[in-house]
């Protein structure tokens, strides 16, 4: 339930906050979780946060001013939050059972860390009132002997598809 409402929590921060942090200026382009430093891609806007073991960015797009949120959690090393093969199935239920959606895992080793990517498409559940229809959560779970560090992108799937190169620079770059 952690994972669930610290998200919940930036979630609400991301959609009732759009006037903080307004120019480039005043967000970091930077931040440190665990011990690694993440550099915020230019387009992607800094949320602040009241959390201690996580982050939030926003990415807008022009067009259609649809939203994309980039989550970022660090679970201690005792906590099942952060596990490599729990947390894909963690992912694939924040997505309605039908129509059944898909939900791809890549593993890998980035600077002897291992990474697992995984990628969910569907129909996001949302609050009482609305799903998501056609959205993606696009994610890593990044291996660390102080506990795993949760990244992702979530929302539509057209906007999700722009950011993925980006998101998996900010990763590799962070894991260097």
């Amino acid at each position: 339930m952690k994972s669930s409402s610290l998200f919940l929590s930036l979630l609400c921060l991301a959609l009732v906050a759009p006037g903080i942090a307004k120019t480039e200026a005043d967000q970091p382009k930077s931040f440190q979780l665990s011990h690694f430093k993440f550099d915020r891609p230019p387009a992607w806007e800094w949320v602040p946060s009241r959390t201690e073991n996580g982050a939030l960015l926003r990415i807008v797009d022009p067009k259609t001013q649809g939203t994309v949120l980039v989550v970022f959690a660090h679970y201690a090393s005792d906590s099942r939050m952060g596990d490599r093969n729990a947390t894909p199935k963690r992912w694939k239920g924040q997505f309605l059972a039908a129509p059944e959606p898909s939900c791809k895992t890549e593993h890998t080793v980035i600077s002897n860390r291992k990474v697992t990517f995984v990628e969910v498409k569907g129909t996001r559940k949302g609050d009482k009132k609305e799903a998501h229809r056609d959205n993606v959560l696009f994610g890593a779970v990044i291996g660390d002997e102080e506990g795993n560090v949760l990244v992702k992108l979530v929302g539509p799937e057209s906007l999700v598809e722009k950011c993925k190169a980006d998101f998996r620079k900010m990763i590799e770059q962070a894991l260097h």
